[in-house]
C-alpha cells in the first residue's frame, strides 16, 4: 500500500465507522422497513440494502445510492438514515450498495459491482415492490463520483463509447441525485479536499502527476463530455467543502445547456462535506425537502 493513503485511510475508515455508530444513523423515518444484507453476487463484497416505504400498495420508482467514502471507506449500513428519509420523501424504493473498498478493490471493479447490483435489483423488482422502467441513480461524495459516471455512461454516447465501451445504454435515468460529489476528477485533486489524490490515486491507479493530465482523467471525468441529453440533475454542495470548486461549475454548464437542474446550498458552520448524510443538522432537513421539491417537478 502506498504509504501516502494509510493515514487518510484509517482515518476514513475510522471516522465511518464512528459516524455510522453515533451520527450518520440517527433520524431514519419509522415508515420505511429496511431489508438488510441481501446478496447480488457471490463475493464477499457483493450486497446491499433495500429500504421500502411500508404500506406501499403499488411499484414503486427505483432508487440506486451508491454510499461514499473516498473509494477507501463506507458502507450502506452507514447511510440508513438518509436512504430512509429519501425512500420516504420521494415514496421510492431505494437499493443502496456495497460496491467494495479500494486500495484492494480498483475503480473498474467498483463500477462493475454497482453494474451488478443495478442488474439484480430490475430483475427483482416485483420482489421488493420497484417499477424499474425510471432509475434514479444517487450517491454521496466518492459514490455521487460513480452515480454521474453511471448516469453519463447511459446519456452520453461519446464518452461512453471511448471510455466504456463494454457497456451499452440500459435503462433511462430519471433523475441524477449528486451529494458533494466530483465531476472532474482535475478540479477535485487540485480543490484542496484533505488526501483527495491519495484516494483518486488509489482507486484509479493513475499517479498524482497523472491525476493533472486532461487525457488521462477523461474516464474519470463526465464534466468535459456532458451535453443537452444529461439527465436531470440535483446537487446538494456545502459552502464549506472543497468540492464545491467542481460542483458549481457543473450545475453552471447543465443550466448553460439547459439541463433540468436544482441545487441547494448549504451555508453556516455545519456546511461541510457530505452534511446531508447526517440528518440532524437543520441544513440537512433542508437539503431533503429541496430534493423532493425538485423531483415532484419531473
Amino acid at each position: 500500500m502506498n504509504i501516502k493513503l494509510l493515514l487518510p485511510l484509517v482515518y476514513c475508515r475510522v471516522s465511518d465507522f464512528l459516524g455510522g455508530k453515533l451520527l450518520f444513523n440517527k433520524g431514519a423515518s419509522k415508515n420505511v422497513s429496511l431489508e438488510k444484507k441481501i446478496k447480488y453476487g457471490s463475493e464477499k463484497v457483493q450486497f446491499l440494502e433495500v429500504h421500502r416505504p411500508k404500506n406501499a400498495e403499488k411499484p414503486l420508482p427505483l432508487m440506486v445510492y451508491i454510499h461514499g467514502g473516498g473509494f477507501v471507506s463506507g458502507s450502506p449500513c452507514n447511510r440508513r438514515a438518509l436512504c430512509a428519509n429519501l425512500a420516504d420523501g420521494l415514496n421510492c424504493v431505494v437499493g443502496a450498495v456495497y460496491y467494495g473498498l479500494s486500495p484492494k478493490i480498483k475503480f473498474h471493479e467498483q463500477l462493475e459491482n454497482v453494474y451488478k447490483a443495478i442488474a439484480f435489483l430490475r430483475e427483482n423488482a416485483a420482489k421488493y415492490g420497484a417499477d424499474d422502467g425510471e432509475i434514479i441513480i444517487t450517491g454521496d461524495s466518492a459514490g455521487a463520483h460513480i452515480a454521474g459516471i453511471l448516469a453519463a455512461i447511459e446519456t452520453l454516447p461519446e464518452f461512453r463509447a471511448k471510455y466504456y465501451p463494454e457497456h451499452e445504454a440500459q435503462y433511462k435515468v430519471k433523475m441524477l441525485l449528486d451529494i458533494s460529489g466530483i465531476f472532474d476528477a482535475t478540479l477535485a485533486a487540485n480543490s484542496g479536499f484533505p488526501a483527495i489524490n491519495a484516494y483518486l490515486s488509489a482507486t484509479s491507479e493513475l499517479s498524482y502527476k497523472e491525476l493533472n493530465d486532461e487525457e488521462k482523467t477523461n474516464f474519470l471525468s463526465p464534466a468535459r463530455f456532458v451535453t443537452a441529453d444529461y439527465p436531470p440533475t440535483f446537487l446538494t454542495i456545502g459552502d464549506k467543502d472543497h468540492f464545491k470548486e467542481d460542483e458549481l461549475p457543473f450545475y453552471a454548464t447543465l443550466q448553460e445547456l439547459g439541463v433540468k437542474s436544482g441545487m441547494y446550498y448549504g451555508k453556516g458552520g455545519a456546511s461541510v462535506h457530505d452534511f446531508i448524510v447526517y440528518q440532524g443538522f437543520k441544513i440537512s432537513k433542508e437539503a431533503l425537502q429541496a430534493i423532493i421539491d425538485f423531483y415532484k417537478t419531473l
